[in-house]
């Protein structure tokens, strides 16, 4: 009877310490990771300008549609949740760029990656549904005065944030960019020179 408990009790101790190993490998990799990813944050320009992540899509047309998030994935007709989806990213594309160009976005500078980028305007990306102008403009006014904040009024997913001056804006950038904003991370880029137009080109 007394052989019988400290067997177990050993391979437990064992086994439990593997675990941990493991968990704190995993943990040491996704810090180093995020670092990685924060350091080249502002070097890479990979990202479509309009980016929208799938939770988001789901997120935002099931609160346009005033229906829960499985209600708009499961479909009764056979239609796949990968195809709804599709269609629900091309229709908020299309209201966001109708949006940004409506606010004097200039939509063509996106498409030239080697233009010389803003210091002062950042995209953001990767937005949870349901966010607010007002949540933004607190969230870069740690790090000093936000000029202006353009997002779509209904189910913004991407979004123009512009900081007075290149100091404040880069103090927001670094501190933000992959941080995690509500559930998912923040994706951030700089804006084009000339993402205004020709009178707000950068020099």
């Amino acid at each position: 009877g007394r052989m019988l408990h400290i067997i177990p009790g050993s391979e437990k101790r064992e086994k439990n310490d593997k675990e941990k190993a493991l968990a704190n490998e995993k943990t040491s990799y996704k810090k180093e990771k995020m670092a990685k990813l924060k350091a080249n944050a502002g070097k890479t320009h990979s990202w479509n300008a309009l980016f929208l992540g799938p939770n988001a899509i789901a997120d935002t047309l099931a609160e346009k549609l005033g229906v829960e998030k499985g209600e708009l994935l499961n479909s009764e007709n056979g239609e796949s949740a990968g195809v709804r989806l599709a269609l629900a990213e091309t229709r908020l594309v299309r209201e966001t760029r109708e949006f940004f160009l409506a606010n004097g976005v200039c939509l063509d500078a996106f498409s030239r990656p080697a233009a010389k980028r803003s210091d002062t305007v950042i995209i953001t990306k990767n937005l949870p549904a349901g966010v607010e102008v007002e949540e933004l403009e607190r969230l870069f006014g740690k790090f000093g005065d936000v000029e202006k904040v353009l997002m779509p009024p209904e189910g913004g997913i991407s979004a123009i944030v512009v900081m007075s001056n290149p100091v404040d804006a880069k103090k927001a950038f670094k501190a933000l960019a992959y941080s995690r904003f509500r559930t998912q991370p923040l994706y951030l880029e700089w804006a084009p020179g000339d993402v205004f137009g020709e009178e707000k080109k950068a020099d």
